[in-house]
């Protein structure tokens, strides 16, 4: 999840919950927008560190700018904004951080009974090899 929702500042993800693999669309409206911005630029990073960064030119259609990213295997990615005039909004140096959480992992749909009929079989010719040596 999201760790803050930053939609008071204009900048909203198509998701709440994110995950590695996912395509998002983030929706921007903030402070460059209002300021007249006529192109806006949308920078990403991943992980603390910013890895990974690109820098993509959003779309504006009916007030608003949107981009696309795919969501890569980080625990959070962070992104911010800038116009054609090389104006930022960084959320006061803060950057927008979100988190991607991890895959839920599927339980089995039964509890794996004992024996498959492959384990089955092998425990009925482990048990007739002991038979025979016995004998």
């Amino acid at each position: 999840m999201a760790k803050k929702s930053y939609d008071e500042n204009g900048v909203l993800l198509s998701k709440k919950t994110l995950y590695s693999g996912d395509i998002i669309k983030v929706t921007y409206t903030g402070l460059l927008v209002q300021s007249g911005a006529s192109g806006v630029f949308l920078h990403v990073g991943f992980g603390d560190k910013w890895e990974n960064p690109s820098l993509i030119p959003m779309n504006y259609e009916n007030g608003v700018f949107t981009a696309d990213i795919e969501i890569l295997n980080y625990k959070e990615f962070g992104i911010c904004f800038k116009d054609t005039a090389e104006n930022w909004d960084n959320n006061s140096g803060n950057n927008y951080v979100f988190s991607i959480s991890k895959k839920p992992v599927k339980k089995e749909t039964a509890k794996k009974k004992e024996g498959s009929t492959a384990e089955k079989t092998t425990k009925a010719k482990t048990k007739a090899k002991v038979k025979a040596k016995t004998i």
